[in-house]
């Protein structure tokens, strides 16, 4: 993120002095660039807290989903009348996943 800060503020420098020198267009070229750095820095963090929350939602609706059915989410084989290992996760053995049930 420091690199793209950076690199917004070298080509905001650049663009300011197109502008000053009379080159209009190739100062707006290098605002607009500016512009999407800047716009890319400040909606990183919130689009990947985003990405997070929707990970940690769907792995929580999944882990729901398991609990109810007792069905293996791989290959729908079912987990009825399985018994947990020892680390608490029961074992599908059509595909090999592990499945803590609970």
């Amino acid at each position: 993120m420091v690199r793209v800060g950076l690199a917004s503020a070298v080509f905001a420098a650049v663009g300011y002095t197109l502008f000053v020198a009379g080159l209009r267009f190739q100062s707006a070229v290098f605002f607009a660039i500016t512009g999407v750095l800047i716009l890319f820095t400040v909606l990183r963090p919130v689009m990947r807290r985003r990405q997070i929350r929707r990970l940690r939602r769907a792995k929580e609706i999944w882990g729901e989903r398991v609990a109810a059915h007792c069905d293996c989410f791989l290959c729908a084989y079912s987990l009825d009348g399985l018994m947990p290992e020892a680390d608490g996760c029961t074992v599908c053995p059509e595909c090999g996943a592990a499945w803590q049930i609970g």
